[in-house]
C-alpha cells in the first residue's frame, strides 16, 4: 500500500532531501583529496560512490517505513522480477513511445538556449580522455544505480501517494514535475519531465516497477551511446 502523506514527506525530505545530500556532501568531502590526485577512472568511481552514499539514507528511511507497515524482507522494494522477462516488451514499448517526445523537447531546449550545455562536465572529461574503466563506472552509475533509486523514489513510493490522493493522471504529473526537479537542472527539465510523465504511465500501465528501471536505464544508455559517438 502507499504510504502516507507525513511517511512522505518524512521520507522524500528527511531521507532524500536532508540525509542523502548530506551524506553525499560528507562522502564527497572525504573523497576530495583522493578525488584530485587521481586519473579520470578514479574520479569516476568516486562519482559512483558518492551517488551510493547519497542514496542509502533515503533506502534506509524507506525500509524502515515500510518495515513500520510489516513488509519484510525486500518486498519493500517492489521490483517484482517473477516472469521478469514480461517487463522487457513492457520497457521497449515505453522507450519507444517516449523517446520522441523527449528528444522533441530537447530539441526545443536546444534551441531556445543554445549555449546551455547540460551535461555533466566529468563525463566530458572522461569522454575526452577515452578511458574504458571510467566509462565502466560511469555506466554502471547511469545505468543500475540511478534508475534502481529513481525509480524506487519516484515511481514506487511518490507516485502511488500522489495518484491515491489525487488520482492517477495528476500524480503522475506531480511526480514527473518532482523527478524533473531534482535533477537540478533548468536545461533538462522538460525533457526530464517528458521522461517521467512516460515513466509514470509505464508503472501504471504495467503495474511493475522492474519494468520502468529497465526503461529508465534503457534512456540514459542511449544518452551515454549518444555522447561516446559525439565525441569521437
Amino acid at each position: 500500500p502507499p504510504l502516507t502523506i507525513p511517511a512522505l514527506l518524512l521520507f522524500f525530505f528527511g531521507g532524500v532531501v536532508v540525509l542523502g545530500n548530506g551524506a553525499g556532501a560528507l562522502a564527497l568531502l572525504a573523497l576530495r583529496p583522493w578525488v584530485q590526485a587521481s586519473s579520470s577512472a578514479g574520479q569516476a568511481m568516486a562519482t559512483m560512490v558518492v551517488y551510493g552514499a547519497q542514496a542509502l539514507p533515503g533506502l534506509a528511511v524507506l525500509r524502515w517505513l515500510r518495515g513500520r507497515e510489516g513488509q519484510s524482507g525486500w518486498q519493500w522494494l517492489q521490483l517484482q522480477w517473477g516472469l521478469g522477462w514480461r517487463s522487457f516488451p513492457m520497457a521497449l514499448g515505453g522507450l519507444l513511445l517516449s523517446l520522441p517526445l523527449v528528444l522533441l523537447a530537447s530539441w526545443g531546449v536546444s534551441q531556445l538556449f543554445p549555449d546551455a550545455g547540460g551535461s555533466n562536465p566529468l563525463l566530458d572529461l572522461v569522454l575526452n580522455s577515452r578511458d574504458r574503466t571510467a566509462l565502466v563506472f560511469f555506466a554502471l552509475t547511469a545505468c543500475l544505480l540511478a534508475p534502481l533509486y529513481e525509480e524506487l523514489v519516484f515511481r514506487a513510493t511518490v507516485l502511488p501517494v500522489m495518484a491515491r490522493s489525487y488520482g492517477a493522471g495528476v500524480g503522475v504529473l506531480l511526480s514527473s514535475l518532482l523527478f524533473a526537479a531534482a535533477h537540478l537542472s533548468l536545461v533538462e527539465f522538460f525533457p526530464l519531465l517528458i521522461l517521467g510523465l512516460g515513466l509514470g504511465w509505464l508503472r501504471l500501465r504495467s503495474g511493475r516497477l522492474s519494468a520502468c528501471v529497465l526503461m529508465h536505464a534503457a534512456w540514459n544508455g542511449y544518452t551515454l551511446a549518444n555522447l561516446m559517438l559525439l565525441s569521437l
